[in-house]
């Protein structure tokens, strides 16, 4: 039955991505994240779950950042670490904040009408109105992706956790230890976190690179020359003016 889901195929998804990724960071965020995913999900896919839906690992990992700008009010090349903006960044972001401002006017209501909820848009919020227009199937996983606060993805399909931990492995186009990754995401996205509950939610984390490491054969020390390989085959080159690396800590 989920085979027969309309998701968008590779080709659909990486043109979508190509007309909406506004920041280049971002782009190769997202391409870094779908080739570390992919590479996982395929190993799995041959081992253990030959029914494993590739087309939704690809995008929900292509996807998972594509909002991000939306929030932004005003185009400020320096703070983003830009020189000028060119005229196709600007019309995207356009189109980001069209899609933002309903969807922040209907948060604010929903905030006011219950002041508990304290709900912000989300990037996935935003990508999820581009990609549900066109697959309406789609908005299903869109959901499922979760964020550091948001750990719906612990009970989605194998899918969202092999893009989840490709995600989380990845900072920038480099991988990195999950251990640090979650530290560093944690101090940034989630500062109230008692050291006791920083622990429970890594032993959730650990558990769940277990077990897609388990059911993919591999270790932690992903091949870079491999990856590379498969980031050049899956986008047909478009992205070979980059190399996915390793770095060993944060700044």
């Amino acid at each position: 039955m989920k085979n027969n889901l309309q998701v968008p195929s590779r080709e659909e998804s990486i043109k979508i991505f190509q007309k909406y990724v506004l920041f280049s960071n971002v782009e190769q965020h997202g391409v870094t994240t779908a080739t570390v995913a992919m590479y996982i999900a395929e190993k799995i896919k041959a081992k253990v779950i030959p029914d494993l839906n590739l087309d939704i690992v690809f995008a929900t990992a292509l996807f998972h950042d594509l909002g991000k700008g939306a929030v932004i009010a005003k185009l400020e090349p320096e703070k983003y670490g830009f020189k000028p903006f060119t005229k196709e960044q600007v019309e995207t972001w356009k189109l980001l904040r069209e899609f933002y401002k309903p969807m922040k006017n209907l948060f604010d209501d929903l905030n006011s009408f219950h002041p508990n909820l304290n709900k912000t848009v989300h990037e996935t919020d935003v990508a999820s109105v581009i990609i549900g227009s066109l697959f309406p199937d789609f908005i299903h996983y869109m959901h499922q992706i979760g964020g550091t606060r948001n750990t719906v993805y612990f009970n989605a399909g194998p899918e969202i956790k092999i893009m989840h931990y490709g995600d989380w492995i990845v900072h920038g186009n480099d991988l990195i230890a999950f251990d640090k990754r979650l530290d560093y995401l944690f101090d940034v996205y989630w500062k109230e976190l008692s050291d006791e509950q920083r622990k429970a939610r890594k032993k959730k984390e650990f558990a769940l690179e277990k077990q897609v490491l388990k059911d993919a054969g591999l270790t932690d020390d992903l091949d870079l020359k491999e990856l590379n390989k498969k980031k050049s085959e899956l986008f047909n080159g478009q992205y070979d003016h980059f190399k996915i690396g390793r770095v060993d800590g944060i700044e």
